[in-house]
């Protein structure tokens, strides 16, 4: 009897393969990685980057020197980093040797008269079955999704970059 339970629990289980994973966990790493881009902490945001983030912005050294750049642009115009509020990490999807899910972000930058805020998600990759998870911008057509992502799910939708909303 204690046999056949064991044999049921391993077939509920889906053969080992369940995607059971601490969202918590991928949301928390995934606010630093926003905060650290935000903030120009390049050091400890490339820690959390996937390595095609990386390189579809050029490499370490160009990702950096072009953030610091945006952020004194930004800062010249006015523009500053609030914060990012993340929603509830999605379903976790197989895809191929990786798995990913989205994490909506709500961005909000302050700015000389009120602020504003626009949003879209985070894709999140886990190439070791969740134990460690990096990130990459959502904001993908989907040829490019296809071309850095192979394997990339279809059942996962990815929420398009917003048009900004101006607040008062």
């Amino acid at each position: 009897m204690k046999l056949k339970l064991l044999a049921l629990g391993f077939l509920l289980s889906g053969f080992g393969t369940s995607y059971a994973q601490d969202t918590a966990a991928i949301k928390r790493n995934a606010q630093i990685w926003v905060d650290c881009f935000w903030n120009g902490n390049m050091e400890t945001a490339l820690k959390y980057s996937d390595p095609r983030f990386v390189s579809k912005a050029g490499g370490k050294t160009e990702l950096t020197s072009n953030m610091k750049s945006t952020l004194a642009t930004l800062r010249a115009e006015g523009i500053t980093f609030r914060s990012v509020k993340l929603g509830e990490v999605s379903k976790i999807y197989k895809a191929g040797a990786e798995l990913h899910c989205a994490i909506p972000q709500q961005v909000f930058m302050n700015r000389k008269k009120g602020y504003f805020t626009y949003e879209s998600d985070i894709l999140a990759i886990s190439i070791d079955n969740g134990k460690t998870w990096k990130f990459f911008n959502g904001d993908l057509s989907q040829k490019d999704l296809k071309k850095l992502f192979p394997n990339f799910n279809k059942e996962l939708v990815l929420k398009k970059l917003s048009s900004p909303v101006l607040h008062e």
